[in-house]
């Protein structure tokens, strides 16, 4: 049996011509495939120059970085591909060819179409045929005919690759909210892509993902989506009943400390509040309506150790404590610890799964594990039917986003502004819609609106920056550049680096160079200014 690093069909580690472009070809090609659920990862110089792993499926990838011929055409195709099921994929990636070859492709193309939506009978199915089959012997090509309509074929001149490929890294970036430094990514990548050639090793996607997150940071401030909801506090009353077990004397004692709690509550004081009820909490130890205040409480004011630890008290006491098992899930959601997060909050769901802030801190731990198609079912019923609850309008416009939803996402953020009209993660999330269809007269008074509340707001500084470009403002580098000098401050001098904006009908690249201690150059289209990073 075969092994699938057997070195045949390929040219081997000491083939050193063309190996930049083969992997930079590779890198493309890897990262057009790596957020396909399939993707299992690529070998590289296996059965031909690189091989795509997408579950039971392969592509297999013939680069060349010469001119592509008939002749060279037709003894890559008449190296058969194994017979396995399925029958591989293969590509055919070429750094040129002669405007008659890129006629013939087209041709290809066409003829392709026409098989697969033509009837096969009639005059016109039979010219067709008599037309390629003419064209195949012009080029010397009619016994590879059956390979030649099994594969794809690119053309990719070599100077085009490297923007091609920091384009595929800041798409891929986008959509996570992400600026990278697309050359640092790449010599990495190259290097892993090298090693793995020498060996014929097969790269798993997890570990190119890991390459791929060791050179992204999210802009400060950046992320629209609207964070987990604190767990809201019930009346006093049920705490009054829950301690009529302990006698009248015992609600004489606590009871007007308990309604000065609640009215310090009322009024924003939380933590006069829980000053009030921690007391207490120690002397009635065995209410968990008292615990579970405490835990609330000591959650809203940040104090996470506090909540975590009156929570648990709790969870001792009623082990379905619906409130502690929220409670203690929001605070692992908050401080990154996701899996923990999700095993809390499923835990309450099993309780009660009508809870809308339940449901909606589900959602987000969700939308932060890009398990999308889960966090979208899960904000459409937190929000309700008609929508009343915001954040979960919002984070659903978020989601459907990114799933390229656009309209259903435009819908959703609209309603979470009727809700709430100057929710700045919802203007913010709008505007970026508007923009990336083009309807720049929308996006801007949005971004502005935005910054109007939240100044900081990297996501808007960065919208309204490309917006004002786009629309001959230079201003618009300045506030681009406010949005990305956390990430801009580590530059080394004379490297640039790049915010590719991809929309629905155009790419608009911006470019960063670090001209001086203190200078940041800003390119883009045919203007270039410099500016003071300081001030930024």
């Amino acid at each position: 049996m075969e092994s699938y690093f057997d070195r045949q069909r390929t040219g081997g580690a000491s083939a050193s011509t063309g190996f930049v472009y083969q992997d930079m070809c590779a890198l493309l090609v890897l990262l057009q495939h790596i957020d396909d659920p399939g993707f299992s990862g690529i070998g590289v110089e296996t059965w031909d120059d690189f091989v795509v792993s997408l579950g039971a499926e392969e592509i297999r990838v013939q680069s060349k970085d010469e001119q592509m011929t008939a002749r060279l055409l037709k003894t890559i195709l008449s190296s058969d591909l194994p017979a396995t099921s399925p029958v591989p994929r293969r590509t055919v990636i070429t750094s040129s060819c002669t405007p008659a070859f890129r006629s013939f492709f087209r041709r290809l193309r066409e003829y392709r179409d026409h098989q697969a939506h033509a009837s096969a009978c009639g005059d016109a199915y039979a010219a067709v045929e008599r037309d390629f089959e003419h064209l195949l012997g012009n080029h010397g090509l009619r016994t590879v005919k059956r390979q030649l309509l099994r594969a794809e074929f690119s053309v990719l001149p070599e100077d085009a690759l490297p923007e091609l490929v920091k384009a595929a890294i800041a798409a891929w970036g986008r959509g996570r909210q992400m600026f990278l430094d697309e050359e640092s990514c790449i010599t990495e990548m190259l290097g892993l892509l090298s090693t793995a050639r020498a060996g014929r090793r097969f790269l798993r996607r997890a570990r190119l993902l890991d390459l791929l997150h060791r050179h992204v940071a999210p802009l400060e401030g950046n992320s629209p989506a609207a964070h987990m909801v604190k767990r809201s506090l019930d009346s006093v009353e049920d705490f009054v009943q829950g301690i009529f077990a302990h006698g009248s004397e015992i609600i004489a004692r606590f009871q007007s400390q308990v309604r000065l709690a609640s009215a310090f509550e009322k009024q924003g004081e939380i933590e006069k509040a829980l000053e009030i009820y921690r007391p207490l909490s120690l002397l009635l130890d065995d209410s968990e309506w008292l615990l579970v205040r405490c835990a609330a409480l000591s959650e809203l004011l940040g104090h996470a150790d506090q909540a975590i630890q009156y929570a648990n008290k709790a969870i001792k006491l009623n082990g379905r404590s619906f409130a502690a098992l929220c409670i203690l899930g929001t605070v692992a959601g908050e401080d990154g610890r996701l899996d923990d997060a999700l095993g809390f909050l499923r835990a309450a769901e099993d309780i009660d799964d009508t809870d809308s802030r339940l449901l909606h801190n589900i959602g987000y731990v969700c939308l932060l594990q890009r398990r999308l198609d889960e966090a979208i079912d899960y904000f459409l019923r937190a929000a309700g039917e008609p929508p009343t609850f915001a954040p979960s309008c919002l984070n659903l416009g978020v989601a459907l986003f990114q799933v390229a939803r656009f309209d259903e996402a435009q819908f959703a953020l609209e309603k979470a502004l009727l809700l709430e009209p100057n929710m700045p993660e919802a203007l913010c999330q709008l505007a970026e819609i508007h923009r990336y269809y083009g309807r720049l007269d929308q996006s801007t008074p949005l971004f502005e609106r935005t910054l109007r509340q939240c100044p900081s707001n990297a996501l808007a500084l960065q919208g309204l920056g490309i917006s004002k470009l786009e629309q001959g403002d230079d201003a618009g580098a300045g506030l681009l550049l406010r949005a990305c000098a956390p990430n801009l401050r580590g530059l080394g001098p004379d490297r640039t680096t790049a915010l590719l904006d991809i929309g629905y009908q155009r790419v608009f690249p911006v470019w960063f160079t670090r001209v001086r201690e203190h200078e940041i150059q800003v390119q883009w289209d045919d203007r270039t200014v410099t500016l003071c990073l300081d001030v930024a």
